[in-house]
């Protein structure tokens, strides 16, 4: 019976981590173009780094920054693909006020520069 009990406890747990996961990339995707930091989502969710990274590495193997990073490097490809926009303003819509640094987070991710990324698809 107490093995019941510690399965069932252990499931909710599961189950209450994967909502919370799901909760936290539902605000990240809210807030892409905003500036995002841990400490903002440890606070809206009354999480500590440990717990936050814990959770988000057992569901998405990665951390909630490097998480938040992928999600906007993914969100700038799709711009860069179907838009017209400028680098700039594309850096701009996905949270990174300095292009400059834009240009280097997505090379480092991608392996090739937004200018390159965006001549494949031409």
């Amino acid at each position: 019976a107490i093995s019941d009990l510690c399965v069932k406890y252990s499931s909710a747990n599961e189950m209450a981590a994967e909502d919370s996961v799901s909760e936290i990339i539902r605000y990240l995707s809210e807030h892409i173009g905003d500036k995002v930091t841990l400490e903002e989502v440890m606070k809206e969710f009354s999480m500590n780094r440990n717990r936050l990274n814990e959770l988000f590495i057992k569901e998405t193997s990665m951390t909630c920054l490097a998480y938040l990073v992928k999600m906007r490097i993914n969100l700038a490809q799709i711009m860069l693909a179907e838009t017209e926009l400028q680098i700039a303003e594309i850096s701009n819509r996905v949270g990174y006020p300095d292009s400059n640094y834009f240009i280097k987070v997505f090379k480092k991710h991608t392996g090739v520069t937004p200018s390159k990324y965006r001549e494949s698809f031409s």
